[in-house]
Protein backbone atom coordinates (compact mmCIF):
# COMPACT_ATOMS: atom_id res chain seq x y z
CA UNK A 1 0.00 0.00 0.00
CA UNK A 2 1.61 3.64 -1.24
CA UNK A 3 1.24 5.88 1.70
CA UNK A 4 2.77 9.32 2.76
CA UNK A 5 5.24 9.30 6.00
CA UNK A 6 5.49 12.67 7.02
CA UNK A 7 8.56 13.67 9.54
CA UNK A 8 9.29 16.97 10.84
CA UNK A 9 13.17 17.44 10.32
CA UNK A 10 13.27 20.71 12.45
CA UNK A 11 11.01 23.57 13.53
CA UNK A 12 9.43 24.68 10.56
CA UNK A 13 10.87 21.98 8.19
CA UNK A 14 9.04 19.00 6.91
CA UNK A 15 9.78 15.65 4.92
CA UNK A 16 7.15 13.34 2.89
CA UNK A 17 8.09 10.53 1.87
CA UNK A 18 5.94 8.09 -0.61
CA UNK A 19 6.44 4.97 0.81
CA UNK A 20 5.31 1.25 -0.53
CA UNK A 21 5.70 2.60 -4.37
CA UNK A 22 8.78 1.82 -6.70
CA UNK A 23 10.85 4.43 -4.96
CA UNK A 24 10.83 6.54 -1.91
CA UNK A 25 10.57 9.77 -3.25
CA UNK A 26 10.53 12.83 -0.92
CA UNK A 27 8.70 16.14 -0.96
CA UNK A 28 9.50 19.15 1.36
CA UNK A 29 7.92 21.56 3.19
CA UNK A 30 9.65 24.60 4.26
CA UNK A 31 7.82 27.31 6.30
CA UNK A 32 8.41 30.55 6.49
CA UNK A 33 6.44 33.45 8.80
CA UNK A 34 4.24 34.34 6.03
CA UNK A 35 3.82 31.15 4.02
CA UNK A 36 5.25 28.00 2.83
CA UNK A 37 6.67 26.37 0.37
CA UNK A 38 6.30 22.77 -0.91
CA UNK A 39 9.08 20.99 -2.83
CA UNK A 40 8.11 18.90 -6.05
CA UNK A 41 4.66 16.60 -6.00
CA UNK A 42 5.49 13.05 -4.93
CA UNK A 43 4.39 10.50 -7.45
CA UNK A 44 1.60 8.00 -7.00
CA UNK A 45 1.01 9.00 -3.30
CA UNK A 46 -2.35 10.81 -3.19
CA UNK A 47 -2.76 13.12 -0.20
CA UNK A 48 0.34 15.15 -0.31
CA UNK A 49 -2.33 18.70 0.10
CA UNK A 50 -4.21 17.21 2.68
CA UNK A 51 -0.69 16.29 4.37
CA UNK A 52 0.21 19.68 4.09
CA UNK A 53 -2.52 21.37 5.62
CA UNK A 54 -2.36 19.21 9.22
CA UNK A 55 1.01 21.08 9.45
CA UNK A 56 0.43 24.57 8.25
CA UNK A 57 -2.51 24.60 10.91
CA UNK A 58 0.15 24.11 13.29
CA UNK A 59 2.50 26.83 11.68
CA UNK A 60 0.14 29.37 11.03
CA UNK A 61 -2.51 30.67 13.26
CA UNK A 62 -4.56 32.27 10.32
CA UNK A 63 -4.45 29.39 8.10
CA UNK A 64 -7.92 28.71 6.54
CA UNK A 65 -8.81 26.95 3.26
CA UNK A 66 -10.02 30.29 1.95
CA UNK A 67 -6.53 31.91 1.99
CA UNK A 68 -4.31 28.78 1.02
CA UNK A 69 -3.43 30.28 -2.44
CA UNK A 70 -1.70 32.81 -0.34
CA UNK A 71 -0.53 30.60 2.31
CA UNK A 72 0.95 27.69 0.26
CA UNK A 73 2.94 27.35 -3.12
CA UNK A 74 4.93 24.45 -4.65
CA UNK A 75 8.26 24.20 -6.71
CA UNK A 76 8.75 21.02 -8.99
CA UNK A 77 12.29 21.02 -9.33
CA UNK A 78 12.16 18.94 -12.74
CA UNK A 79 10.40 17.48 -14.94
CA UNK A 80 10.23 14.09 -14.30
CA UNK A 81 6.80 12.80 -13.49
CA UNK A 82 8.17 10.90 -9.92
CA UNK A 83 8.46 14.20 -8.68
CA UNK A 84 5.39 15.80 -10.41
CA UNK A 85 2.74 13.34 -9.84
CA UNK A 86 -0.39 13.29 -7.43
CA UNK A 87 0.69 16.07 -4.85
CA UNK A 88 1.20 18.45 -8.22
CA UNK A 89 -2.44 17.72 -9.69
CA UNK A 90 -3.80 18.13 -6.02
CA UNK A 91 -1.86 21.29 -5.55
CA UNK A 92 -3.18 22.66 -9.34
CA UNK A 93 -6.78 21.48 -7.97
CA UNK A 94 -6.36 23.82 -5.04
CA UNK A 95 -5.39 26.66 -7.01
CA UNK A 96 -1.78 27.02 -5.58
CA UNK A 97 0.80 28.55 -7.80
CA UNK A 98 2.83 25.98 -8.68
CA UNK A 99 6.32 26.67 -10.45
CA UNK A 100 7.96 25.15 -13.35
CA UNK A 101 11.01 25.49 -15.23
CA UNK A 102 10.15 26.06 -18.86
CA UNK A 103 13.04 24.00 -20.12
CA UNK A 104 11.01 21.09 -18.26
CA UNK A 105 7.41 21.76 -19.85
CA UNK A 106 7.52 19.27 -22.45
CA UNK A 107 7.80 16.22 -20.69
CA UNK A 108 4.56 16.94 -18.62
CA UNK A 109 2.81 18.79 -21.35
CA UNK A 110 0.77 16.05 -22.45
CA UNK A 111 -0.44 15.19 -18.52
CA UNK A 112 -0.80 18.72 -17.00
CA UNK A 113 -1.81 20.48 -20.90
CA UNK A 114 -5.22 21.48 -19.37
CA UNK A 115 -3.57 22.80 -16.39
CA UNK A 116 -0.73 24.70 -18.39
CA UNK A 117 -2.47 28.82 -17.86
CA UNK A 118 -2.47 27.76 -13.83
CA UNK A 119 1.76 27.03 -14.19
CA UNK A 120 4.46 29.67 -13.45
CA UNK A 121 7.09 29.00 -15.44
CA UNK A 122 10.00 29.81 -15.16
CA UNK A 123 12.65 31.23 -17.32
CA UNK A 124 16.75 30.82 -17.35
CA UNK A 125 16.72 35.08 -16.78
CA UNK A 126 14.62 34.09 -13.29
CA UNK A 127 16.84 31.34 -11.87
CA UNK A 128 19.94 31.90 -10.43
CA UNK A 129 23.33 30.26 -10.96
CA UNK A 130 26.97 29.01 -10.27
CA UNK A 131 29.88 30.85 -11.34
CA UNK A 132 33.25 28.78 -11.80
CA UNK A 133 34.83 30.72 -8.84
CA UNK A 134 31.70 29.46 -6.67
CA UNK A 135 29.50 32.40 -6.49
CA UNK A 136 25.79 32.14 -6.39
CA UNK A 137 24.53 35.00 -9.06
CA UNK A 138 20.75 35.93 -8.33
CA UNK A 139 17.88 35.15 -10.75
CA UNK A 140 15.46 37.77 -11.89
CA UNK A 141 11.37 38.40 -10.45
CA UNK A 142 10.47 34.97 -9.42
CA UNK A 143 13.38 33.20 -8.84
CA UNK A 144 14.29 34.96 -5.84
CA UNK A 145 11.41 34.27 -2.93
CA UNK A 146 10.40 36.06 0.23
CA UNK A 147 8.51 33.49 2.62
CA UNK A 148 8.61 36.33 5.43
CA UNK A 149 11.53 35.07 8.06
CA UNK A 150 13.28 32.98 4.92
CA UNK A 151 14.22 33.97 1.43
CA UNK A 152 14.33 31.37 -1.19
CA UNK A 153 16.68 31.23 -4.03
CA UNK A 154 15.89 28.64 -7.39
CA UNK A 155 19.17 27.46 -8.73
CA UNK A 156 19.30 26.50 -12.43
CA UNK A 157 21.19 23.04 -12.26
CA UNK A 158 21.14 21.40 -15.86
CA UNK A 159 22.14 17.92 -16.31
CA UNK A 160 19.57 15.11 -14.99
CA UNK A 161 16.96 17.20 -16.69
CA UNK A 162 18.11 20.52 -18.95
CA UNK A 163 15.78 22.39 -16.73
CA UNK A 164 16.79 20.85 -13.35
CA UNK A 165 16.53 23.52 -10.43
CA UNK A 166 17.81 23.44 -6.84
CA UNK A 167 16.57 25.57 -3.83
CA UNK A 168 18.92 27.10 -1.67
CA UNK A 169 18.05 28.63 1.75
CA UNK A 170 20.59 30.77 2.91
CA UNK A 171 19.23 31.22 6.42
CA UNK A 172 18.97 27.46 7.26
CA UNK A 173 22.46 27.01 5.28
CA UNK A 174 20.09 24.17 2.81
CA UNK A 175 20.37 23.16 -0.29
CA UNK A 176 17.77 21.33 -2.15
CA UNK A 177 19.12 19.12 -5.11
CA UNK A 178 15.76 16.54 -5.85
CA UNK A 179 17.91 14.55 -8.47
CA UNK A 180 20.15 16.69 -9.66
CA UNK A 181 23.07 15.10 -8.28
CA UNK A 182 21.44 11.70 -7.17
CA UNK A 183 20.75 9.96 -3.55
CA UNK A 184 23.43 7.03 -4.25
CA UNK A 185 21.83 6.32 -7.72
CA UNK A 186 22.19 9.06 -10.12
CA UNK A 187 20.24 8.99 -13.47
CA UNK A 188 22.33 10.11 -16.54
CA UNK A 189 21.42 8.15 -19.16
CA UNK A 190 17.84 8.92 -20.44
CA UNK A 191 17.53 10.87 -23.52
CA UNK A 192 16.78 14.52 -21.84
CA UNK A 193 19.90 14.19 -19.93
CA UNK A 194 22.74 16.67 -20.64
CA UNK A 195 25.90 15.99 -22.35
CA UNK A 196 28.36 14.64 -19.36
CA UNK A 197 30.97 17.37 -20.34
CA UNK A 198 28.08 20.22 -19.62
CA UNK A 199 26.94 18.54 -16.24
CA UNK A 200 30.62 18.33 -15.04
CA UNK A 201 30.91 21.96 -15.35
CA UNK A 202 27.55 22.54 -13.33
CA UNK A 203 28.82 19.76 -10.57
CA UNK A 204 32.28 21.42 -10.68
CA UNK A 205 30.70 24.63 -9.85
CA UNK A 206 28.87 23.18 -6.83
CA UNK A 207 31.06 21.89 -5.17
CA UNK A 208 33.15 25.55 -5.12
CA UNK A 209 29.97 27.00 -3.92
CA UNK A 210 29.76 24.34 -1.06
CA UNK A 211 33.57 24.80 -0.30
CA UNK A 212 33.00 28.54 -0.40
CA UNK A 213 29.96 28.49 2.24
CA UNK A 214 31.48 26.09 4.63
CA UNK A 215 34.44 28.63 4.59
CA UNK A 216 32.61 31.54 5.63
CA UNK A 217 29.86 29.64 8.21
CA UNK A 218 32.44 26.94 9.62
CA UNK A 219 29.84 24.16 9.03
CA UNK A 220 28.89 22.21 6.40
CA UNK A 221 25.68 23.28 3.71
CA UNK A 222 23.10 20.42 4.13
CA UNK A 223 21.90 18.70 0.94
CA UNK A 224 18.27 17.18 0.90
CA UNK A 225 17.80 14.88 -1.81
CA UNK A 226 14.95 13.36 -3.62
CA UNK A 227 14.76 10.57 -2.63
CA UNK A 228 15.32 7.99 0.19
CA UNK A 229 18.86 7.40 0.16
CA UNK A 230 20.47 4.30 -1.00
CA UNK A 231 24.05 5.71 0.91
CA UNK A 232 25.59 2.99 3.92
CA UNK A 233 26.70 5.35 6.84
CA UNK A 234 29.85 3.36 7.57
CA UNK A 235 31.92 6.81 9.38
CA UNK A 236 33.93 6.47 5.67
CA UNK A 237 33.37 9.91 4.21
CA UNK A 238 29.43 10.29 6.13
CA UNK A 239 29.53 13.34 8.51
CA UNK A 240 27.72 12.57 12.10
CA UNK A 241 25.70 15.62 11.13
CA UNK A 242 24.11 13.90 7.98
CA UNK A 243 22.81 11.38 10.60
CA UNK A 244 19.08 11.56 11.92
CA UNK A 245 19.14 10.37 16.03
CA UNK A 246 17.39 6.95 14.46
CA UNK A 247 20.31 6.39 12.31
CA UNK A 248 19.01 7.31 8.71
CA UNK A 249 21.00 9.06 6.48
CA UNK A 250 19.21 12.45 6.01
CA UNK A 251 21.84 14.70 3.88
CA UNK A 252 24.06 14.21 1.41
CA UNK A 253 28.11 15.81 1.94
CA UNK A 254 30.40 17.39 0.35
CA UNK A 255 32.08 13.92 -0.15
CA UNK A 256 29.29 13.28 -1.55
CA UNK A 257 29.22 15.58 -4.34
CA UNK A 258 33.00 15.42 -4.45
CA UNK A 259 32.38 11.60 -5.70
CA UNK A 260 29.90 13.19 -8.40
CA UNK A 261 32.44 15.07 -9.98
CA UNK A 262 35.04 11.80 -9.79
CA UNK A 263 32.79 10.12 -11.43
CA UNK A 264 32.01 12.08 -14.33
CA UNK A 265 35.39 12.86 -15.09
CA UNK A 266 36.16 9.05 -14.77
CA UNK A 267 33.16 8.21 -17.40
CA UNK A 268 34.15 11.11 -19.91
CA UNK A 269 38.01 9.85 -19.66
CA UNK A 270 37.07 6.12 -20.78
CA UNK A 271 32.98 5.41 -21.37
CA UNK A 272 33.74 1.79 -21.14
CA UNK A 273 34.73 1.71 -17.72
CA UNK A 274 30.88 0.53 -16.00
CA UNK A 275 29.38 -2.59 -16.29
CA UNK A 276 26.26 -3.05 -18.62
CA UNK A 277 23.21 -3.16 -16.81
CA UNK A 278 19.64 -3.95 -17.48
CA UNK A 279 17.11 -1.18 -15.72
CA UNK A 280 14.40 -2.38 -14.06
CA UNK A 281 12.32 -0.01 -13.47
CA UNK A 282 8.48 0.54 -14.87
CA UNK A 283 8.61 2.20 -18.51
CA UNK A 284 12.27 1.34 -19.34
CA UNK A 285 13.05 -2.38 -18.93
CA UNK A 286 14.42 -2.70 -22.39
CA UNK A 287 17.25 0.61 -21.73
CA UNK A 288 20.68 -0.65 -21.50
CA UNK A 289 23.10 1.32 -19.82
CA UNK A 290 26.61 1.39 -18.32
CA UNK A 291 26.99 2.13 -14.76
CA UNK A 292 29.82 2.78 -12.60
CA UNK A 293 30.21 3.34 -9.06
CA UNK A 294 32.26 4.06 -6.19
CA UNK A 295 31.42 4.07 -2.15
CA UNK A 296 28.73 6.86 -1.67
CA UNK A 297 27.47 7.37 -4.99
CA UNK A 298 27.46 3.46 -5.81
CA UNK A 299 25.43 3.45 -9.01
CA UNK A 300 25.74 6.09 -11.52
CA UNK A 301 23.88 5.47 -14.78
CA UNK A 302 25.07 6.67 -17.69
CA UNK A 303 24.56 6.05 -22.10
CA UNK A 304 28.10 5.32 -23.28
CA UNK A 305 27.41 6.84 -26.66
CA UNK A 306 26.74 9.93 -24.92
CA UNK A 307 29.50 10.03 -22.26
CA UNK A 308 31.19 12.76 -23.73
Amino acid sequence: MIRILTKKLKDHFYRFEEYGGPNQVHAYLICGTEKALMIDGLWLAEGLLAEAEKVLRTEYEDYTPQNRAKKLEMLITHGHEDHAGKGMEEFLEAGCVVYLSEKDWLMLAEKYKDRKPQITFLTEKMCGGFTDSGQLVPGQEDGRMDFGSITVQIVKMPGHTPGSLLVWVPEWNTLFTSDAIGAGVLWMQLPECRPLSEYEMQVRRLLVFLENEKARTGIEVKIYPGHAQQIVADGNGVSEDSLAEDGEQEILTYHYVREVLELTEKIQDNPQIGQTKQIDYPGLEHVRVRSVGERLLYDYCYDEDRAR
